[in-house]
């Protein structure tokens, strides 16, 4: 008798692990039918996370023993201009979150820098920070909100410097260097 082709033991396989998901529903089914508490629970308990752990380095990151290349190749800027950012912005220098973590000022705002440099997971700086991706995410909202909280009163209009005469100014100056854009004053990444 000829072997069954490949795509056939993958559809087998698939079968029957759809019959043990099924099998596992009717039991979850039926433990809630029953109102029983105790073989709900029991079923739970027998139940295996679907994803494996996380692969989580044992490192401790330290931006002063970080490449400097590497750190400008991956988050756009050298390590002293992220401690004269951290300076400047006068973030604090130890971050204590709600539930116990606790970090460095500046590797929070090297985390968040690392976020937002590039379209990046949290996965992504697993490797990097020596963190579960939960908690550089909770470090990086941490630092976005207390950078907004901060400083939100630089992101008004400024009527006094920015009037319209300057604002053409501005423009007539891009225009002057070879802007073919008649009406813009100005480019959001400081050009």
């Amino acid at each position: 008798m000829p072997q069954p082709p490949f795509p056939l033991l993958q559809i087998t396989a698939s079968f029957l692990q759809m019959q043990s998901a099924t099998s596992q529903l009717q039991g979850l089914a039926n433990a809630l039918a029953e109102d029983d508490e105790t073989t709900f629970l029991f079923f739970l308990s027998q139940q295996r996370n679907p994803l494996p752990a996380a692969n989580i380095p044992d490192i401790a990151f330290q931006l002063s023993t970080w490449d400097q290349r590497a750190c400008f190749e991956y988050i756009r800027f050298w390590p002293k201009e992220i401690i004269r950012l951290h300076t400047a912005l006068q973030f604090p220098d130890v971050v204590r979150m709600d539930n116990c973590l606790v970090k460095d000022g500046k590797t929070v705002l090297t985390m968040l820098l690392c976020r937002l440099s590039r379209p990046t997971k949290y996965f992504d700086l697993v490797p990097i920070f020596g963190r579960e991706h939960s908690a550089i995410n909770r470090f990086v909202l941490f630092a976005l909100e207390w950078i907004y909280d901060s400083w939100k009163h630089l992101l008004g209009w400024d009527t006094q410097r920015l009037t319209p005469h300057r604002l053409e100014g501005f423009a007539r100056v891009l225009q002057d260097v070879g802007c073919p854009l008649t009406n813009c004053c100005g480019f959001v990444d400081g050009m």
